[in-house]
């Protein structure tokens, strides 16, 4: 009689051994992970792409908002002078010529270009006479001094192009930009711009007050004749580019502080605290800080966010966008839009 086959050879003729499984299922658990992986970045950078994506349908709809809101407007280029001496411990109010086209709160500079030239803050127009209340002196890194009445004032948030563009002296201008009429001197900051619209608050189908339009804004209680608007740009949260680890203005370090912020439109009007501020843009817009206007993507050129021609009523609008990241590195876009004011400027 024939030997009957050996338990081991009737195992392995009849399934797997004990070590075939663990390697099977050792292989099949790789290749699962290997598989979720992919699955995990792939998922991953859907998400980041849909991130960049809204961030761009986000800007397009501030862009067409402002368009809506400012086309038939009037810009302002607010300058006026001080009506008295202000001494440098004045932290209480200042005495204007006018404070036609200045926002309800922000910042002047003072004798601008001179050597006692003075950027102070303010928070609210008087409530009585022409000026603006509670001052934050010697701001953006300036001292505090006195200054003679007649010295000149200027809205710190608006940048614009100097007459002299042939050969100006350094102290004439705060930096170049590139634009549609080639290189450009400007000064100020180009937080916004401050401008008025014909309204017709008693809403009587007619925007004219005799031949001429009603000029006003769009406040808390409806259209105002005589009030103002602006869009500006709010800071809001800062961060560094060392936290960052990413360079995000590409200047070859990562030492430097910015804001994120976003673009509002605001409203005043004569009555205090009939105010409106509309936010058109979550906190996704990079501006330096202490340095407002600069060189956002180092081509030699600085960048205003809002640029205001007024011999052109052209509002030049020009944001570096923090849109979120791709694998780990952040993505910063620039958006650029012009808009032309078909009624032109106030001055």
């Amino acid at each position: 009689m024939q030997p009957g086959p050996s338990s081991s050879h009737r195992a392995h003729q009849g399934g797997f051994t004990l070590i075939e499984v663990v390697i099977a299922f050792t292989v099949m658990t790789i290749i699962l992970l290997a598989t979720s992986s992919v699955l995990r970045r792939e998922t991953r950078g859907i998400a980041e792409l849909q991130n960049i994506g809204h961030s761009e349908k986000v800007m397009e709809g501030a862009f067409n908002r402002i368009f809506r809101t400012i086309q038939f407007a009037r810009g302002f280029t607010p300058e006026t002078t001080l009506s008295s001496t202000l001494n440098a411990s004045e932290t209480g109010q200042i005495a204007l010529g006018s404070i036609t086209g200045f926002p309800d709160h922000g910042g002047l500079v003072v004798d601008r270009g001179e050597a006692t030239e003075e950027a102070i803050n303010y928070e609210a127009h008087a409530t009585v006479g022409t000026g603006v209340l509670t001052l934050d002196r010697g701001a953006e890194g300036t001292q505090s001094r006195g200054h003679n009445a007649g010295s000149s004032v200027i809205w710190s948030g608006l940048a614009y192009p100097i007459a002299n563009q042939t050969d100006p002296d350094p102290s004439e201008y705060d930096g170049t930009t590139d634009d549609l009429r080639g290189d450009i001197y400007f000064i100020g900051k180009g937080l916004g711009l401050s401008y008025q619209v014909p309204v017709d608050p008693a809403h009587t189908g007619s925007y004219l007050e005799g031949s001429e339009p009603r000029w006003g804004a769009q406040v808390s209680g409806g259209e105002v004749t005589g009030a103002y608007g602006a869009v500006v740009y709010v800071p809001s949260v800062e961060i560094t580019e060392a936290d960052r680890q990413f360079d995000l203005n590409e200047d070859g370090d990562e030492d430097d502080t910015f804001y994120l912020g976003r673009v509002a439109l605001q409203s005043w009007s004569t009555d205090p605290g009939d105010s409106l501020r509309v936010n058109l843009t979550p906190s996704i817009i990079l501006q330096e800080k202490g340095a407002y206007g600069s060189d956002m993507d180092a081509d030699g050129f600085e960048d205003p966010m809002f640029l205001w021609s007024p011999d052109q009523a052209r509002l030049r609008l020009r944001f570096f966008v923090l849109t979120g990241t791709v694998n780990g590195h952040e993505v910063v876009r620039r958006f650029e839009n012009i808009i032309h004011l078909s009624n032109g400027s106030a001055e």
